[in-house]
């Protein structure tokens, strides 16, 4: 280790300690700031409707090039259609950026209409959202306390849902989050009791779920008849490391 330390010499090691404090800051702040900084920021948010909301899982992007995927995929010899969806992630430690993820590729029977379409997509993204969730609460992702707890943190599951939701009826985040009646910063916080949330039934909200005009995140016919489906293929993406 002397041998080690010599070869790199002052000006190396100064800057080799320099990165480990500046790192051991970052991850420092990322467990101290979790759930606090995030409701400050506005990224997480206790609302009247839907209860925790993480807002960076409501964007519906991603369920929405799914359903696109889906009604534009074509069955191959044996009948089946196939469909792949991605979901990653990414967290700062000082300069050092790390990021990580998962790629579901599923076959299906092809959907008849579309409820089955419908269907089919929130099954894929449902079990792929489930998968992202535990790689976060398994090594090497856990090895970062602030990745193990977002693994089902409140919020999570109920933003997936909405963001599905959205795309579906043609929503964007910004409308989503104003039928929301979120709850001030401040009685979110003396709210936050942490812990996990991994069911997909209605959330512990204040109030209705549904919409002014009746369409209801939480009872949707989607929920069932998707046609036949299963896990293709399954590939978790290393964790990658760079600079800012």
């Amino acid at each position: 280790m002397i041998r080690f330390l010599r070869k790199l010499g002052c000006r190396k090691l100064l800057v080799l300690l320099t990165l480990c404090l500046v790192a051991a800051g970052g991850l420092w702040w990322r467990i101290a700031h979790d759930a606090s900084s995030d409701i400050a920021r506005g990224k997480l948010s206790l609302t009247r409707r839907w209860g925790w909301v993480n807002w960076g899982h409501a964007i519906p992007d991603a369920p929405a090039k799914l359903l696109s995927d889906v009604r534009a995929a074509r069955p191959d010899t044996s009948g089946w259609i196939t469909v792949t969806l991605h979901q990653g992630m990414a967290g700062n430690y000082g300069p050092i950026r790390a990021s990580g993820g998962i790629t579901r590729t599923y076959r299906a029977h092809p959907p008849k209409d579309e409820a089955e379409l419908t269907a089919l997509a929130w099954a894929v993204f449902r079990d792929t959202s489930e998968a992202f969730e535990n790689m976060q609460a398994c090594l090497p992702n856990a090895l970062d306390p602030a990745s193990w707890r977002s693994a089902y943190r409140p919020g999570d599951i109920s933003g997936n849902r909405l963001s599905f939701f959205a795309a579906l009826n043609g929503l964007t985040l910004k409308e989503i989050r104003e039928f929301a009646a979120e709850v001030s910063p401040g009685e979110a916080m003396g709210r936050w009791t942490g812990g996990k949330e991994t069911t997909w039934e209605r959330p512990g909200g204040l109030g209705s779920t549904a919409l002014p005009d009746g369409r209801d995140p939480w009872n949707p016919a989607w929920d069932r008849g998707a046609p036949k489906w299963e896990l293709r293929a399954e590939e978790k993406d290393r964790l990658s490391l760079g600079w800012r």
